[in-house]
């Protein structure tokens, strides 16, 4: 991979063991790979509901481990979303 490929995660849909969500991403997977890299998350299902008592110390397991995968994918967003975004 160079500089300017894409790192995705992908996040299948539905946490049926024969997902077609997840069977569509293992079959999307090599065609975007010439252009970057592709993890598809298999821990959808271990993330909790949001609980906002949980955060800080009390964030579970699952919730930090997919919030790494998240800090270490790097986003590709339209520059011209960026110019024009407010906050």
């Amino acid at each position: 991979m160079n500089e300017h490929s894409i790192h995705s995660l992908a996040i299948p849909g539905s946490l049926r063991r024969s997902s077609y969500n997840t069977m569509l991403l293992k079959a999307a997977k090599p065609l975007a790979e010439p252009r970057g890299d592709v993890d598809i998350s298999g821990g959808a299902a271990r993330i909790p509901l949001f609980n906002e008592d949980s955060e800080g110390d009390l964030t579970p397991g699952p919730v930090l481990e997919l919030r790494t995968s998240l800090d270490s994918s790097c986003f590709q967003t339209n520059p011209r979303q960026q110019a024009t975004s407010t906050t």
